[in-house]
């Protein structure tokens, strides 16, 4: 897996979960958007992942629903990543 991803990167986990995917490594991850409310007027996202096989799925809040869905999958790909060492 290191010689794919290399190590988990917080900017790009998605990216890195995308090619362990097309790699065949892992099942596509699922990607569940829910509007939470907002702070002062700003929209306030999570994101959940579940990745089929493995037991935890991981959720983040953010301002945007990227960023929540980045920091939601490098929780993920950090799980995986140590799973496999």
């Amino acid at each position: 897996m290191e010689d794919i991803i290399g190590y988990p990167n917080p900017e790009n986990a998605s990216n890195q979960l995308d090619l362990l995917f097309q790699r065949g490594f892992i099942k596509e991850p699922v990607y569940k958007f829910q509007l939470k409310g907002n702070n002062n007027g700003v929209d306030i996202w999570r994101c959940r992942i579940l990745v089929e096989g493995y037991k935890e799925s991981f959720s983040a809040d953010d301002s945007s629903k990227k960023g929540a869905k980045k920091s939601a999958s490098y929780d993920m790909l950090n799980y995986i990543y140590n799973l496999k060492k």
